[in-house]
């Protein structure tokens, strides 16, 4: 999968015209483009709507933006055409947030990024750590892991550190030693409860 924006850089290059769909879970985003340049946005999470928006900016007040919402329930129309009917915008500064709006959501967009790294980077630290626990109990308690140099050893314990943190199974080695499948089994648990943490964090949809 490519990153997003590499995705972007190829769009604009191209000088595509479209709609670009971005996709986390139940949460999506619409990115729409004009000649590789992006116009407009929309998205399903609701702090992202141009009220709350407005509102965490300080552009409006939460008094403004209800009865903003307001207007526009009753006569119909978007937010952002009853604000500017309640002068509380100028059709200028509707523009110009209109713009800032989309920016934010994009900039958010690319986070997702930010996210896996943290992912990746965790996952490397404990396969680490707890490569270094297996590593201090004793190779020769992990059926499998010899090797005839100290990195060889090293690396078949992280390996099965992996196999075990993910819950895939101990492939080629596996523990025979009562500290081993201690170790073993305390692992296994943090993958489970580390991967419902993850996905618990996606579900927030901290874009």
């Amino acid at each position: 999968m490519r990153p997003l924006p590499a995705v972007l850089l190829d769009l604009h290059e191209e000088l595509a015209t479209g709609k670009l769909l971005l996709r986390r879970g139940k949460v999506s985003k619409t990115i729409d483009l004009v000649n590789g340049n992006p116009v407009s946005t929309a998205s399903t999470p609701r702090d992202e709507t141009l009220g709350h928006f407005l509102v965490s900016t300080g552009v409006i007040t939460e008094d403004q933006h209800r009865a903003g919402v307001a207007r526009a329930s009753t006569l119909g129309g978007k937010l952002g055409e009853a604000l500017v009917a309640l002068s509380i915008l100028s059709v200028e500064q509707l523009i110009d947030q209109l713009g800032k709006q989309a920016r934010h959501k994009i900039v958010h967009a690319l986070r997702w990024l930010g996210f896996f790294a943290v992912i990746f980077l965790a996952y490397l630290i404990v396969n680490t750590l707890f490569a270094c626990t297996y590593y201090a109990v004793g190779v020769e308690q992990l059926q499998g892991a010899e090797a005839p140099t100290a990195a060889g050893r090293f690396a078949n314990t992280f390996f099965f550190s992996a196999h075990t943190l993910s819950t895939v199974g101990y492939g080629s080695i596996s523990p025979r030693g009562i500290g081993a499948n201690v170790v073993a089994a305390v692992e296994s648990l943090c993958g489970v409860l580390g991967f419902l943490h993850a996905l618990a964090q996606v579900g927030v949809d901290h874009f």
